[in-house]
């Protein structure tokens, strides 16, 4: 009897990380967005969300898997924290802070992977599994803090290969 199965997830999620002044840290005496009591955390990602669906065939242990992720742009502080003092005291009066400091660009990855599953029998099941990550190979800036630091980037596409071991 040919029996597949599919399963899937669903997670999205909303938040906001912000830094509250005073934050010391890296040279003594220097404290980072200098003039502001509130400004967003470089790794502030407002929303952020991601799925996957696994088709396993149970008869011959075959089975495939996608993933996807899309996220928002993290903060931009053009001249960096601390060193434009204008912008500060203008994203201290806007509460959103985004539009004066920008974000970087969204984006969405997906990822795919392959495997067999072996000795399904046994107590300790072995797999194999082969996986592209990024499978469009279209790096994004993960973080840039300022125009005076460089940029952060994800990976492009991996290619990996596997075996596992369930015990």
């Amino acid at each position: 009897l040919w029996i597949p199965s599919v399963s899937g997830y669903l997670n999205y999620s909303a938040a906001r990380i912000f830094y509250n002044n005073p934050i010391i840290g890296g040279f003594q005496g220097h404290s980072h967005g200098e003039g502001l009591a509130r400004f967003p955390a470089p790794m502030d990602q407002i929303h952020t969300s991601t799925g996957g669906l696994t088709w396993r065939h149970r008869r011959t242990g075959v089975w495939s898997s996608m993933l996807a992720e899309f996220s928002t742009g993290t903060p931009l502080l053009p001249g960096g924290a601390g060193h434009d003092h204008g912008l500060l005291e203008a994203a201290a009066a806007d509460p959103k802070l985004e539009s004066v400091a920008g974000r970087l660009p969204s984006h969405l990855t997906a990822d795919w992977s392959v495997g067999l599953d072996l000795l399904r029998e046994t107590k300790r099941p072995v797999s194999l599994q082969f996986s592209v990550e990024n499978v469009s190979n279209s790096p994004y800036r993960i973080a840039q803090e300022s125009s005076f630091t460089p940029a952060q980037y994800s990976i492009g596409r991996v290619f990996s290969a596997g075996l596992r071991w369930h015990f």
